[in-house]
């Protein structure tokens, strides 16, 4: 699950756009993998880019799996603790066996990296029903 920036449309001309995105690679064909969740949060244009990076300045991840039921749910906005929203929830029969938190710039030229930071991270397993 990732906090995404598109402008990749195949050829066809869209806005902008920051996403939330779900890649799986489940199944035998780990060279295609499968896009699960595309849920657009902004559209991008000259006159909203700063109000839309103020309002990722608190955005938040939770992934949440019970059994083989998987909920992804996102936050965002320019104040702490802003509620999670459901971007997806499904059944996938997997079971992970690692966890990695990274930051990706993307297949560009542009030198002008932004750093990414991760305020907090917890891994809570849940044992009521």
């Amino acid at each position: 699950m990732s906090l995404a920036y598109n402008d990749n449309f195949g050829g066809f001309t869209n806005s902008k756009e920051i996403i939330i995105q779900a890649i799986t690679t489940l199944g035998n064909n780990l060279t295609h993998p499968e896009e699960i969740v595309h849920v657009p949060v902004f559209t991008l244009n000259s006159i909203n880019e700063k109000l839309v990076k103020t309002n990722l300045a608190y955005s938040g991840l939770r992934i949440q799996k019970s059994g083989e039921n998987i909920r992804l749910l996102y936050s965002c906005s320019s104040a702490k603790n802003f509620a999670f929203k459901d971007a997806s929830a499904m059944n996938l029969n997997f079971h992970p066996k690692y966890l990695g938190l990274f930051a990706l710039q993307g297949f560009v030229s542009n030198k002008n990296y932004e750093p990414v930071y991760f305020s907090s991270f917890t891994l809570a397993p849940q044992t009521c029903k």
